[in-house]
């Protein structure tokens, strides 16, 4: 399900009723008894705020952070791939977690394996851990497959297809539909040059890709160098 089962807030303001009722029987059972002196009713209403104090002291203890509403999440509905997906997000980048959030995404996509923004994620976690460069393409893949307009993916698979033997028209491709989606993207254009240079005959295309790389981020270092050595190679006109 989307929405766990522990989405509480929903009923804040429906338990406004039922609170209203059990207030109102409180001050009843106790008008019912002869002459009760002041202190009772005014002991039985702290202890009722006491009560009503320390449960919601224990409520707020799982809003602690975002790791904590998560953990809590799962352990109340662990069916909901939306609370792995965002633990794993929250996982991701903090130091020893790695695997961890590794898990989670892969929990979320066997409760629901065609959201693509949770395949891109964990892409983004396998393709630096050496040995599951396939996998991480697999998943890019998978997310592509379910949400096409997702720029970052296309760019991202083309980094890692550049990577395979033979696969540099697949590259090309990817870094094509990206350059479609995202033709503000430096890093795309300057991706691409890279990989054009693979291809005899294109020197001009490459270095029309370097010059947009540095026009759209003109503080590039590495796009300058790399355009300065394609231009020492043109011939003196």
């Amino acid at each position: 399900s989307r929405y766990p089962f522990v989405g509480d807030h929903f009923q804040y303001l429906a338990s406004i009723g039922p609170l209203a009722l059990v207030g109102a029987g409180l001050d009843k059972g106790l008008r019912v008894l002869t002459d009760p002196p002041p202190w009772l009713r005014r002991a039985t209403g702290g202890l009722v705020l006491l009560v009503l104090g320390v449960l919601t002291w224990r409520q707020c203890a799982m809003y602690r952070d975002d790791e904590t509403l998560w953990r809590t999440t799962i352990r109340l509905n662990p069916g909901s791939w939306m609370a792995h997906n965002n633990l794993a997000v929250d996982l991701t980048g903090k130091p020893g977690k790695a695997a961890e959030a590794i898990a989670q995404y892969e929990e979320a996509l066997r409760l629901r394996p065609n959201h693509a923004t949770a395949q891109f994620n964990l892409a983004q976690e396998l393709k630096n851990i050496p040995g599951r460069v396939d996998d991480a393409i697999a998943h890019y893949e998978a997310a592509i497959h379910y949400d096409p307009g997702l720029g970052l993916a296309h760019l991202n698979l083309g980094a890692l297809l550049a990577l395979k033997p033979g696969r540099e028209a697949d590259a090309i491709a990817q870094y094509e539909e990206a350059l479609r989606l995202m033709p503000g993207s430096a890093t795309a254009h300057y991706n691409f040059a890279l990989e054009l240079l693979k291809m005899p005959g294109r020197e001009a295309d490459v270095i029309a890709q370097y010059r947009e790389a540095i026009r759209l981020q003109p503080d590039f270092a590495q796009a300058h160098y790399n355009l300065a050595l394609e231009l020492a190679k043109q011939p003196d006109t």
